[in-house]
């Protein structure tokens, strides 16, 4: 899954016994912008993860998709701390220099350890690999969510 593109969706989200019709028809009008780009959709967790075999070309198409709220440029990892660590220093050369802050969730609370300890072992860690972190005032913030089979980064934040 290496065009993977995360997206999450906001007052769909808030609807009540019908929120599945709201989602089917995103999901149809995303697949209706994307045509013969999209390879695969799925719903988890409150998102969309959809699979591009033009991912530049995707984030053009999702831009005019009304009733997403924003998307993300992300990558799988395996469900374990050295795998996440790992796939974010898969990109270091495009993250050099840049001051970075780690922003972990967890959907599934089985990870054995907290957000906050995530955030910390994960920021050490790069570090240590020579990335530059700043929790303050950040230029690019990473977000990393734990999902039950796999972990998701998300690079880049698109509205």
């Amino acid at each position: 899954m290496e065009n993977l593109i995360t997206i999450h969706y906001s007052e769909i989200a808030l609807k009540g016994k019908n929120r599945n019709v709201f989602e089917d028809a995103l999901v149809r009008n995303i697949s209706a912008a994307l045509g013969e780009n999209l390879e695969a959709i799925e719903r988890a967790h409150g998102r969309l993860f959809l699979e591009a075999h033009d991912k530049q070309g995707a984030f053009g198409a999702l831009s005019k998709v009304f009733g997403i709220a924003c998307y993300f440029d992300s990558m799988v990892a395996p469900r374990s701390l050295d795998g996440i660590i790992q796939t974010i220093r898969a990109r270091k050369t495009e993250l050099s220099g840049i001051p970075l802050k780690i922003e972990c969730s967890r959907s599934d609370k089985s990870f054995p350890m907290t957000s906050p300890e995530m955030n910390l072992a994960i920021g050490s860690a790069l570090e240590e690999s020579g990335f530059n972190t700043e929790i303050m005032k950040p230029q690019k913030v990473i977000y990393v969510q734990v999902l039950k089979d796999r972990a998701i980064i998300q690079m880049q934040k698109i509205p």
